[in-house]
């Protein structure tokens, strides 16, 4: 059995100076790596992006099937 082991890649980019300063704080902030904190903010920014894609489904879902608030219970029947 073959072991695949991903390497992580290196990415160049530039920054604002102003930018920098707030990237390092915040990284210092939530007691990171720059590294780290970099890979965070790209993994949430990712995890927004598909939680509101899933969000824009299920509304169309909940109209397509005619579904209201007392569908759902709990505090959405309310």
């Amino acid at each position: 059995m073959k072991t695949l082991i991903k390497l992580p890649k290196t990415i160049t980019f530039s920054l604002p100076s102003d930018t920098v300063k707030e990237v390092l704080a915040a990284a210092k902030e939530d007691h990171k790596t720059v590294n780290e904190w970099i890979k965070d903010a790209a993994l949430r920014s990712r995890a927004k992006k598909l939680f509101h894609k899933l969000a824009a489904q299920g509304r169309k879902n909940v109209k397509r099937l005619g579904l209201t608030p007392k569908d759902f219970g709990g505090p959405f029947a309310e």
